[in-house]
């Protein structure tokens, strides 16, 4: 009786001693870490033409052709700088167009010309993009999509454009595209009229996977 009264006190004392040493108080110290924020950069490409002032856009068309006839060309340059926080990898360029057919004189072979046909007249022959003192030939990337045997708008539209073109991030020093373009000299009658209504587009890219 006593020993099972001894080992039942026993018990009641471990118990006791588990219970009570969850009730023991630790120091403790905490400090935080404030005004912490994460704030994106920026890249922010801009572009002028020649005599004008750095923009977010160019308003004043580079390559227009009024009352052109087959054979005609136009030159034109923009140029380009990354005015942003954030360092870029490389510019692309490429194109969209939309064409107007209005009713035209009868010598007008065809109506409703469709806008890839005539972007297809309108002849690249020189694309050249220069930065500091390096200059890139364009045309090398520009796919002859609809095999004309020549470089046109509607390759440089429907091969996606030319890509990886390095681009200057600070200083007096831009990046500049010179174009020259020109009216199929064998262009038909099919095209009396007619308006390509040209956009050029110029994308800056982050990263070399763009």
């Amino acid at each position: 009786m006593k020993k099972k009264l001894l080992l039942l006190t026993l018990a009641l004392l471990l118990v006791a001693v588990m219970v009570g040493a969850g009730t023991f108080a630790y120091f403790s110290d905490t400090e935080t870490s404030t005004a912490n924020a994460f704030t994106a950069g920026t890249m922010d490409l801009k572009i002028k033409d020649g005599g004008e002032f750095w923009s977010d856009g160019i308003t004043t068309a580079e390559w227009t052709l009024s009352n052109m006839k087959p054979g005609d060309a136009k030159y034109g340059s923009v140029d380009f700088k990354n005015f942003g926080s954030v360092y870029a990898d490389h510019m692309e360029i490429t194109c969209d167009y939309i064409i107007t057919d209005p009713p035209g004189p009868e010598s007008d072979t065809e109506e409703n010309t469709p806008a890839d046909k005539m972007a297809g007249e309108i002849i690249i022959t020189i694309m050249a993009y220069s930065y500091d003192t390096n200059e890139v030939n364009c045309l090398p990337q520009i796919t002859d999509a609809n095999e004309n045997g020549v470089k046109d708008i509607y390759d440089l539209k429907a091969c996606g454009g030319v890509d990886n073109l390095p681009l200057v991030q600070s200083g007096t020093q831009f990046g500049r595209l010179d174009m020259i373009v020109q009216f199929n000299p064998e262009a038909g009658n099919d095209f009396q009229g007619d308006i390509l209504n040209l956009t050029m587009i110029f994308t800056l890219n982050q990263d070399a996977s763009q």
